[in-house]
């Protein structure tokens, strides 16, 4: 059933660009599960759909982060990311903790906002171990705001008469996904697309450490293993073969159409993963929840592009 519902959201994503493989899966698969509720028959394969193949799926993923990204940029752009990857992160939890809202629930708006959207929020939830209705919550917040990204910041960039390259630097660090961030940066130009696509790919690179630094929180959280065991026995292992898989990238041992077939299997592998993720939501936890995500993820959304736009606007062009 979640493999079905991928096609079908392969198929809507073409249909309407803007919508996206990812979201739509999500969506899809909510709807499936809201028309023939919980099935005993279809409920083992979207959990597996959604936890297994999910973790296999971002190991995958590392195939196609290469730390010769980050390089590529030079110091002060590559400070620039890094500043507002970090800063947008401590700044939405932070916001997420006084609003009251689920520590697993801000962590995935402020993950998915601060680096690569949808594919950040599918790769940290089995790190914190977030409930699949607040998977499905953050996915569908920052897919809410990607939208409204995609048609202001190219209005924006002209009222504020930015060079193509400060467009790009501020597209390319703050539009939460990366089909977005492409996207925004060619509807400013060719130049500022081009440019905007080598930052949003540096920024997704930063997923390793982030990741990283959650599995270690989240073992720490858990009070490490039982007496006696080292509290690295409950780390991921996937996030420690994401890594490794990112690493083998960077120093050239897969090349790069080797690299883009995996990269593609591992993005079709998330898809079906969100559709079993969509078939184990429960519309009514997620209603449950109220606006107060939304909220944050709007001023998540508002906070990067601030933090991004005064500090592109600063770097030489």
């Amino acid at each position: 059933m979640a493999v079905i519902i991928a096609f079908a959201a392969l198929y809507a994503g073409e249909v309407v660009p803007v919508l996206g493989g990812a979201p739509a899966a999500l969506l899809l698969g909510i709807l499936v599960r809201t028309s023939i509720g919980k099935s005993e028959r279809v409920a083992p394969g979207a959990s597996w759909a959604g936890k297994r193949l999910l973790q296999i799926a971002i190991v995958l993923l590392g195939a196609g982060l290469s730390i010769a990204q980050l390089l590529k940029l030079g110091p002060l752009t590559l400070a620039l990311i890094v500043a507002v990857v970090f800063s947008s992160l401590g700044g939405v939890l932070w916001i997420g903790r006084r609003m009251g809202l689920p520590s697993a629930l801000s962590t995935l708006i402020a993950v998915g906002t601060a680096i690569c959207g949808a594919s950040a929020v599918a790769a940290a939830s089995p790190v914190i171990r977030a409930k699949e209705e607040e998977t499905a919550y953050a996915i569908s917040t920052i897919f809410t705001f990607n939208l409204i990204a995609l048609v202001l910041y190219p209005i924006l960039g002209h009222a504020l008469e930015l060079s193509p390259v400060t467009y790009a630097v501020w597209a390319g660090s703050a539009v939460h996904d990366t089909a977005s961030a492409v996207a925004a940066g060619y509807a400013y130009g060719d130049e500022a697309g081009l440019f905007a696509t080598i930052v949003k790919l540096a920024r997704t690179t930063l997923l390793i450490p982030i990741l990283f630094i959650l599995a270690a929180l989240q073992v720490r959280k858990q009070g490490g293993a039982e007496k006696g065991a080292s509290p690295w026995s409950k780390f991921p292992w996937f996030i420690g073969a994401f890594v490794a898989v990112a690493l083998i990238r960077s120093i050239g041992l897969i090349p790069d159409a080797a690299a883009d077939a995996i990269t593609s299997v591992a993005k079709f592998a998330i898809i079906v993963a969100l559709a079993g993720v969509g078939l184990g939501t429960d519309l009514g936890r997620v209603k449950h929840a109220g606006y107060k995500p939304l909220v944050l993820g709007f001023v998540a959304s508002v906070l990067i592009s601030a933090i991004s736009l005064a500090l592109a606007m600063r770097l030489p062009t």
